[in-house]
Parts: C-alpha cells; sequence; structure tokens
C-alpha cells in the first residue's frame, strides 16, 4: 500500500475570555502556559479580574505569516 505524504499545516491556538465588568472579549495567547487561575487585565476598562481555564473559549487558527509581505 502506498502512503500518500499529507503537509500538516502549523496551527496555534488562542483563547478568548470576556471582561466581567464591560464584556469586552480579552484575548489570551500561549493557552497551555496558564494556570487554572489566572488574573488578565482589560484594556478598556482596566479591569483586572480572576478567572478560571475551563471557562475560555479556544480557538485554533492558522499559523502567522513569517514571511514580510511584498
Amino acid at each position: 500500500m502506498l502512503r500518500r505524504s499529507v503537509r500538516h499545516h502549523a496551527t496555534f491556538q488562542r483563547g478568548t475570555i470576556s471582561c466581567q465588568k464591560c464584556l469586552t472579549p480579552i484575548q489570551v495567547f500561549k493557552v497551555h502556559m496558564i494556570a487554572s487561575e489566572f488574573s488578565v487585565l482589560c484594556m478598556k476598562c482596566y479591569y483586572r479580574g480572576l478567572f478560571q481555564k475551563h471557562y475560555l473559549k479556544i480557538e485554533i487558527l492558522p499559523e502567522r505569516r513569517k514571511k514580510p509581505r511584498d
């Protein structure tokens, strides 16, 4: 049986959680390094809330472009 070479596209994860005060979405990068409870500063209202990791909405996106655009 022949195996086809399958090119795997690189992906990265981004977590999104909403601010408890103004409901603005806050993006969190490096999701795998976050503790079970963490605090994040909202850039709109400057409220620092305490969040739990299982409330994150995780998005899997394609890897960012590394080559400069012409």
